[in-house]
């Protein structure tokens, strides 16, 4: 509400990110570099996933989650 920056995750990814999502109580993030990142809603890293594309977006809908790529 104040518009204050509570947590950042500096180095969460080598290249760019380029979405989050959240999915039941974990955070999802992608980057570029093909990296699927799960983290938890405080933000400890749980999992991660290796693609051979870059992602360009991340988004998650009843039990699926999809990703966009080239």
């Amino acid at each position: 509400r104040s518009g204050e920056l509570k947590q950042s995750l500096n180095n969460a990814h080598k290249g760019w990110i380029s979405g989050m999502a959240i999915y039941n109580d974990i955070l999802l993030s992608t980057c570029r570099g093909g990296l699927i990142r799960l983290w938890s809603l405080t933000c400890d890293a749980l999992a991660e996933m290796k693609t051979e594309a870059s992602i360009n977006d991340i988004t998650s809908a009843s039990n699926r989650i999809f990703t966009a790529s080239k």
